[in-house]
């Protein structure tokens, strides 16, 4: 259809119900395609039907809340389509999740409609900042889940994001927020004597294709340095969560079907772990909550297990470190003070922090703990807990939060700075700028261990790897990735994916890690541009109040 027909068509049908309702699904369904490969670059057009449906609520001075309904539903659909898998973990729960989740996304595109109708000055940075502005705060508040932030969809196109080394994967969104927006500006035919609507088109060209450019450089021109590598055993022991890891199923409580013995585990671990070493073996990798059975940090070799585990692994590979996931409990005694999230025994007189953790174990037998920092929500922590009355203290104690660790650990081997691991455990990989302060405490790789078998034989697996491929850009580290079951693998610094592990496939991967110390500017200056955002934000609010009040 030429160009100047499909305007008219589009004008033709503005502020019809029936064409509202078809910009709203068309965008919720572009979103949501654009996080499967190959259809990522639907991203750049995903925003592009919202932003005509503002621009047609705009024409009115009532409808508000109309608008409000069709965002919503919009970004119901998207998440619904992208994150559907977390019905295998909550069940009917994740309508809420759905609903409340698409609820908060669509505040920033309500809130530049609202910034347009008494302001048009600006009109593109006020779109960019409040879309920002609601990523970054939605990364850092109690209920953060930052999963659809827009630019973690190219986990598995490193060659498209190599300059997220300098921007974070802010600048991801960016991108897609500008090629969005110029797209818009072309169909809506806004014609000034400075820009004629016919330069849109190009300006979205250009603006799509300088970042692959400049991408495509950065990807085939940069190398690791190989003098100082490694190697690493990472194992995946495809354990059940519902029905083979632990003795009770965690979705019902019930008695655990095919439930494999935690000795006979530990036995799993420790042939995987032997079969696919050799003598050259520097680590060996396990994932998080590998040994389940909660013990206290200061004891965790008095137990037969962990003891037998540590003893067979160190009598196979004498000089091998040992990075595995377990679960820890500290006791609190009469006098000590307590953290935020101590809990109050139900039997005893006594406070104690449970804690989803990395164990480092060195050769000689010292053990070091890291304690999971960022929880999810619901499952590791209770966002609600601060706001309960402190009478309400069964409520409190049982819906209590994990321990965690107040600042990033970094753990060395050999004596040196130039070979420290940062453990990450599971969904601490989506936060790049959590992230960062591993490397700025000397960590020179990353070892991410995870439980991806929740959410079943899903997409939910694959897009979690995702993360980790954007942080190994992002930083320049090169990445070795144990899971419970899902996809354990290798990741160099460009961001390529090696070695991937099928999920349900019991394995142990071996794979050569080239330590980085150099720091780049993401991991120096972190989410700067989300920063910037809010600030602007603010000022663009003032301005479109000071006008309304003004008129």
């Amino acid at each position: 259809m030429p160009t100047h027909l499909f305007l008219a068509f589009l004008e033709k049908q503005s502020q019809q119900p029936s064409y509202r309702l078809f910009l709203a699904l068309s965008s919720g369904i572009l979103l949501s395609l654009g996080w499967y490969a190959p259809f990522q670059i639907l991203l750049f057009i995903g925003l592009v039907p919202l932003l005509l449906l503002a621009q047609d609520f705009g024409l009115q001075k009532k409808g508000s809340w109309r608008f409000f309904l069709y965002v919503w539903l919009a970004f119901s659909v998207w998440n619904v389509g992208t994150i559907w898998w977390l019905w295998n973990a909550l069940g009917v729960g994740v309508i809420g999740v759905w609903l409340i989740n698409a609820l908060l996304q669509s505040l920033p595109v309500v809130l530049f409609h609202q910034t347009h109708r008494y302001s048009k000055a600006l009109h593109g940075a006020a779109f960019f900042s409040y879309w920002l502005s609601f990523e970054y705060l939605h990364l850092n508040w109690e209920l953060s889940f930052p999963w659809l932030n827009l630019g973690n969809a190219f986990g598995f196109l490193p060659s498209w994001v190599q300059f997220y080394e300098y921007t974070g994967a802010f600048g991801g969104t960016l991108w897609v927020l500008a090629v969005n927006y110029l797209i818009f500006k072309w169909l809506e035919k806004k014609q000034t004597a400075q820009v004629p609507a016919s330069s849109y088109p190009l300006a979205a060209i250009v603006v799509l294709i300088l970042p692959l450019l400049f991408s495509q450089i950065l990807f085939y021109t940069y190398e690791e340095n190989t003098e100082k590598g490694f190697e690493v055993v990472a194992v995946q022991p495809n354990l059940d969560c519902y029905e083979e890891k632990f003795p009770y199923n965690p979705a019902t409580g019930e008695p655990s079907k095919n439930y494999v013995s935690y000795s006979e585990q530990i036995d799993r671990f420790i042939e995987l772990a032997q079969k696919n070493s050799s003598p050259q073996t520097r680590y060996l990798l396990f994932p998080e909550t590998a040994l389940h059975e909660n013990v206290p940090e200061n004891a965790v070799f008095q137990y037969p297990e962990p003891r037998r585990f540590f003893k067979a692994l160190n009598q196979s590979n004498p000089n091998a470190y040992i990075l595995t996931g377990i679960d820890t409990y500290k006791f609190y005694q009469k006098g000590e003070s307590l953290s935020n999230t101590a809990r109050k025994s139900r039997q005893d007189d006594f406070y104690y922090d449970s804690y989803n953790a990395a164990l480092y174990i060195t050769p000689n037998g010292n053990a070091d703990f890291y304690h999971k920092s960022k929880l999810v929500t619901g499952a590791e922590k209770n966002p609600l807990k601060r706001w309960l009355p402190q009478d309400w203290k069964f409520f409190v104690d049982i819906m209590g939060d994990l321990g965690i660790s107040q600042e990033r650990a970094v753990f060395c081997a050999d004596n040196t700075t130039k070979n420290c691991l940062a453990p990450i455990i599971c969904y601490e990989s989506i936060y790049g700028d959590f992230c960062t302060e591993y490397v700025q405490k000397g960590a020179t790789w990353l070892a991410v261990i995870t439980n991806d078998g929740w959410w079943g034989n899903t997409s939910g697996h694959v897009q979690h790897l995702g993360f980790s491929a954007l942080r190994a850009i992002e930083l320049r580290r090169s990445v070795a990735r144990s899971a419970n079951t899902g996809i354990s693998c290798f990741i160099n610094q460009r961001g390529e994916i090696s070695q991937a592990t099928q999920y349900g496939e019991t394995a142990a991967i071996r794979g050569t890690i080239n330590p980085n110390d150099t720091i780049t500017f993401f991991a120096a200056n972190g989410d700067y541009l989300a920063r910037v955002s809010v600030f602007l934000a603010f000022f663009f609010m003032i301005s479109a109040l000071v006008k309304k009040w003004r008129t």
